[in-house]
């Protein structure tokens, strides 16, 4: 009986991370955008996200795109953002996903994948405004082991704000 538990809630971890992400994805397009209150804004430097409270930013930054870690305890989300980061995942670029998505997310072109390396998924979503060839990506991914994980990952993505240029 202990062994079918074990095998049982293996096995669905491994396949709830897909489900989980497809869930997490409808939930949020079926909603309208609002602002919420315990979010707070973290300046990324081309672009500002809104985050839960308990995360924080660390630049790891290069000349030519704004790199950085968007962490809070057990979970960090990579971003690179900048006309020289390239696009991490397109419907040109899906090799080795399992599952993949694209569509417009508050009027950005955004493509989702979902990899596996080894034993981890790694989330990884590129977003562009409307007008690519005038535009740069905007890169953010993350190893997800939760529901909590991917929200909070749509979360921040989905609040995504290029800089406004002066």
């Amino acid at each position: 009986m202990l062994l079918l538990l074990i095998f049982s809630t293996q096995y669905s971890k491994g396949q709830n991370i897909q489900s989980c992400l497809k869930k997490v994805l409808k939930e949020y397009s079926s909603q309208k955008p609002e602002f919420d209150a315990r979010l707070k804004p973290i300046n990324l430097g081309a672009a500002t996200v809104l985050v839960p409270s308990p995360f924080s930013n660390k630049r790891t930054g290069t000349k030519d795109s704004d790199m950085g870690e968007l962490s809070r305890p057990n979970f960090t989300i990579f971003y690179d953002i900048g006309k020289m980061a390239g696009a991490h995942i397109t419907d040109r670029n899906t090799r080795n996903s399992s599952y993949f998505t694209m569509g417009t997310y508050n009027e950005y072109k955004t493509y989702i994948g979902l990899r596996k390396e080894g034993d981890k998924d790694q989330l990884i979503i590129t977003i562009w405004e409307r007008n690519q060839s005038s535009s740069f990506p905007a890169n953010f991914w993350a190893y997800v082991k939760s529901k909590k994980d991917i929200k909070d990952m749509i979360t921040i993505v989905m609040n995504f704000q290029p800089t406004k240029k002066n």
